[in-house]
């Protein structure tokens, strides 16, 4: 049985707003997407980056764009994602 917990839980990002560059962190995160292994994908426009944050980590490791929110139209740089789409084969 599922209840609501009016306290909540950080599962990603900073529990007290703050934003950032930090795998631990995100700067306007706009959409997300769970994966079949339960890992979450959240495009973090503002970082220029897709992180994921595998179930159990408060840590997440980009998967698209930039570590270091570097911006760009070229192969390994992305501009403000904001909106994903997770592919069940993989």
């Amino acid at each position: 049985t599922f209840r609501w917990n009016s306290t909540g839980v950080t599962i990603a990002g900073s529990s007290t707003g703050t934003s950032g560059i930090g795998a631990n962190r995100l700067n306007y995160p706009y959409a997300l997407a769970i994966d079949q292994n339960y890992s979450l994908f959240i495009t973090d426009s503002h970082n220029d980056r897709i992180q994921r944050f595998s179930s159990g980590t408060s840590a997440g490791v980009t998967v698209a764009g930039s570590s270091t929110g570097v911006p760009g139209p070229n192969a390994t740089n992305i501009d403000m994602p904001v909106g994903i789409v997770i592919d069940p084969n993989g």
